[in-house]
């Protein structure tokens, strides 16, 4: 990459972001979103630790926790306590996989079909610019500030789950080296398939919100896998992990190679005049 791709390209990021910060609406749901999954799992293990296993039994099926120990025998040597905060703690930390996928969107929607509706995209696509670093500059204002958000909410997870569990096999049973591979090289990986995503349905789209509701497809996968977790049909392994990420290096790849076919300027030129 030249320097003068790289002067077009720094100019839209700085630009751009210039023009996010004065969503006021947007701008609050990037932090709202990061600061509720931040959150939720810290009190949650918070409050569990501090209720006495009596009124943690009160109204459980007992059966539940009989079959969890049977499934993931990690479990077994815990107590009530410890064994309910592991199961919070592990769903939790699964759902929290949704921020890489919500945040990128959002921003990625606003700024194809943002621009499009304040009437900016147009004579943007109308310079010399080239239409890889108009993609690339277009993916980077959503990338960077999603994987600075995802990254800094999880260290602050990390840091609660290791503040408030009550036992290090609490913690360790969060913290698996299978979720942290998920979480440091997944992260990334669901961001640029989300923001890909969002710029083939902005190419042919006029409503930034219908742009970022495509991207609630992903959530389906991340659904499948919290409730296999909560039946116990599947225990996340590192090997297991190492397959999902695989995939879904394969699918960034092909979601960046559609997205970069799809995005015609000359069509959007003439289909958005």
């Amino acid at each position: 990459m030249n320097n003068t791709a790289m002067r077009k390209i720094r100019a839209i990021l700085v630009k751009e972001w210039r023009e996010l910060l004065q969503q006021k609406s947007l701008v609050a749901m990037l932090i709202f979103l990061p600061a509720l999954f931040t959150v939720l799992p810290i009190v949650a293990l918070f409050i569990i630790g501090h209720v006495s296993e009596a009124d943690l039994l009160k109204g459980t099926n007992l059966n539940q926790y009989r079959t969890l120990l049977d499934l993931d025998p990690a479990l077994a040597a815990m107590s009530v306590t410890e064994m309910t905060q592991a199961l919070i703690g592990k769903q939790m930390s699964i759902m929290f996989l949704i921020l890489p996928i919500f945040i990128p969107g959002s921003i990625a929607a606003y700024s194809v079909v943002g621009e499009k509706t304040h009437r900016t995209l147009e004579p943007l696509l109308a310079t010399p610019i080239r239409t890889w670093e108009l993609m690339l500059a277009k993916s980077l204002v959503a990338f960077i500030p999603t994987l600075l958000m995802t990254y800094v909410a999880g260290l602050l997870v990390i840091g609660g789950v290791s503040l408030f569990a009550v036992s290090p096999a609490v913690r360790d049973s969060i913290l698996t080296p299978a979720w942290l591979m998920l979480f440091a090289i997944g992260s990334p990986l669901i961001a640029l398939i989300s923001i890909t995503l969002t710029i083939i349905i902005s190419s042919r789209v006029n409503d930034p919100r219908t742009a970022q509701q495509a991207t609630a497809v992903l959530i389906i996968p991340l659904i499948g896998l919290v409730l296999a977790q909560v039946t116990g049909l599947l225990v996340l392994r590192p090997e297991l992990i190492a397959i999902v990420l695989i995939v879904l290096f394969i699918a960034a790849i092909l979601s960046i190679y559609i997205a970069g076919r799809i995005f015609d300027r000359e069509a959007i030129l003439t289909r958005w005049s």
